[in-house]
């Protein structure tokens, strides 16, 4: 019978060559992160999308500069991870950022301001309404 959970701790040691391998991070590597980035980025801050989007950058220059592999295959594997990131995160859905109508007229309600509507509207260089009203715009 065979020990299925045999295991030896040879095996688990980091070769003291490992510094002179420059496998890391290979194209493969590379298109899983590129995909992770793309799909979490509608749930990052601006500081998460930034820092994830300059580590991709950081690790296909060290990939690129490592002589190891070519630019065009770099493309293609980020082009491909970034692709399928994005189909993930088209099929799961991304967050609704905008706050709701509701969420609007409480937050002026706490401000002390009295709003009859609140309707969300695509900014189109002005307000085509005659009637009195006041346009804000949340950033």
């Amino acid at each position: 019978m065979v020990d299925l959970l045999h295991l030896r701790v040879a095996r688990l040691l980091v070769p003291p060559t490992f510094h002179l391998d420059n496998s890391f991070p290979a194209p493969a590597f590379l298109a899983a992160f590129a995909a992770v980035v793309a799909a979490d980025a509608p749930w990052m801050s601006r500081r998460w999308r930034r820092g994830s989007r300059a580590a991709l950058g950081l690790l296909l220059a060290l990939r690129l500069f490592s002589g190891t592999t070519g630019l065009r295959e770099l493309i293609v594997a980020v082009a491909v991870g970034w692709v399928v990131g994005s189909v993930v995160s088209l099929v799961i859905g991304t967050p609704e950022r905008r706050p709701s109508e509701q969420a609007v007229s409480s937050a002026l309600g706490r401000l002390g301001i009295s709003a009859s509507a609140v309707i969300h509207t695509r900014s189109a260089g002005g307000v085509t309404s005659t009637a009195p009203c006041v346009v804000v715009a949340l950033l």
